[in-house]
């Protein structure tokens, strides 16, 4: 992540990530019959299906671009590891709030427990570094200047690197002012009496912790529903 307001800079070796339930390389397909599909295009069950498959792409997705990039230190390496993290952070607070919107329906399901405990107490805190990272620095770029006026007004640095990149591609640029401010935004909102390097080590875990469960959360749920529906799985 980008440097924080530490006046010395601590090197910490990046941890791979790895993604969710990872097991053979057998390309597993669950196909719908054509005749089926006009009756499931009315069928809650399947808006569900499709629905909650949606943020699982987005979510793996940004957990994928995350871990191709975690030990790249280059301009390019480092604006796509912030960026998705920020990104992923968006998508994840998207697919609890659907979660939510689910549990009338799924509540007894044992396939939507495991969805279904990620909006309890046990992820408050996860679900509230997510929501702000949603609402602060994810999709909202800050057209009132709310937020960058804020991180800039605390903003304390020994150096601030404003850009950096490989070559003169665009490709290869990295506006690198931007991603410090707003990760000490989040450091601000959450710091209290701690020191920056705990808020961050927390930050950084409840997002990983979150994003891990929900990958398995949400394929546990997508495996079950499509049983209960009917759906059969071949093997190519």
């Amino acid at each position: 992540m980008p440097t924080t307001k530490h006046r010395k800079k601590s090197v910490n070796k990046r941890r791979k990530t790895a993604l969710v339930d990872e097991t053979d390389r057998l390309n597993h397909k669950i196909r719908i019959r054509r005749h089926r599909f006009p009756e499931l295009r009315r069928n809650p069950d399947f808006l569900a299906l499709i629905k909650v498959g949606r943020v699982v792409n987005a979510v793996m997705f940004g957990f994928q671009c995350i871990s191709d990039y975690i030990e790249d230190m280059s301009p390019v390496g480092r604006r796509q590891y912030n960026r998705a993290i920020f990104l992923t952070s968006g998508y994840m607070y998207e697919g609890l709030v659907l979660v939510d919107s689910l549990k009338l329906k799924y509540v007894k399901e044992k396939f939507f427990q495991r969805l279904n405990a990620l909006t309890g107490v046990g992820y408050k805190r996860h679900r509230k570094i997510v929501q702000e990272i949603r609402h602060s620095v994810a999709f909202h770029l800050d057209s009132d200047d709310k937020s960058t006026k804020a991180a800039l007004k605390n903003l304390k640095l020994p150096r601030y690197d404003l850009m950096s990149g490989n070559s003169s591609r665009m490709m290869d640029f990295y506006f690198d002012l931007a991603d410090t401010i707003d990760l000490n935004y989040l450091i601000d909102k959450f710091k209290g009496d701690r020191p920056e390097a705990d808020v961050l080590a927390e930050i950084f875990q409840c997002f990983i912790d979150i994003l891990k469960e929900f990958g398995g959360a949400g394929h546990e749920f997508l495996t079950g529903l499509g049983e209960k529906m009917n759906f059969t799985e071949y093997v190519d």
